[in-house]
């Protein structure tokens, strides 16, 4: 992996603007699909959420199952926060 290709750069008042060259319409493409992953893992969090709640209900609260949903909903809120705060810089 790597570095991605940017299309912006950190402007001197600490904002971003678009580097040279860059169609607005291929920021706002990329944006977008952010947004869409962004909107698909919190749909994705929600229903593990809701799998642990019923797998509890069930009494299935120590089971292997259960744990390895546990883990899921992990995952997923942690990819969940690092998109909604991501690092300065």
């Amino acid at each position: 992996m790597g570095d991605m290709e940017r299309l912006t750069k950190k402007n001197s008042a600490g904002g971003y603007e678009l580097l040279e060259g860059v169609a607005p319409e291929t920021a706002v493409e990329r944006l977008a699909g952010y947004e869409n992953a962004h909107q698909f893992l919190l749909r994705e969090l929600e229903k593990a959420e809701a799998k642990l709640e019923s797998m509890r209900g069930q009494g299935k609260g120590r089971s292997v199952a259960f744990q390895q949903a546990l883990a899921e909903k992990l995952y997923l809120g942690t990819l969940v926060e690092r998109l909604e705060k991501p690092p300065k810089g």
